[in-house]
């Protein structure tokens, strides 16, 4: 019965082991990647946007840090600002809209 005990804890913990290696593995290729898309592909996102090579990256999955700036410049849109809130993104009081009322019943909409 201690046999089985040890046994079964020597899995867990090879299990354990191999799962922090795991991890360990990912979190490199990923600060890899972040480091590759800010230092070589973004600053040249014109000549490397065609490239096999950013297309393997693709889809071997952008890192979320980089990924809002890749899809704007795969889009080719550019963040906008707009100059006033909009009225239902907008915390109270903010963008007010006018008192609306509908016309067949005289009732709020």
């Amino acid at each position: 019965m201690v046999a089985q005990a040890k046994k079964r804890e020597l899995k867990e913990a090879q299990k354990k082991k191999k799962q922090l290696e795991d991890r360990c593995k990912l979190e490199e290729s990923i600060g890899t990647a972040v480091q590759t898309w800010n230092q070589d592909i973004l600053p040249n996102w014109s000549a490397m946007c065609t490239s096999r090579r950013v297309r393997d990256l693709w889809w071997q999955g952008i890192p979320p840090s980089v990924r809002g700036k890749v899809w704007s410049l795969a889009s080719g849109q550019r963040p906008q600002h707009h100059p006033r809130p909009v009225p239902h993104l907008s915390g109270p009081g903010e963008g007010e809209v006018e008192d609306q009322r509908d016309p067949c019943v005289g009732a709020r909409v």
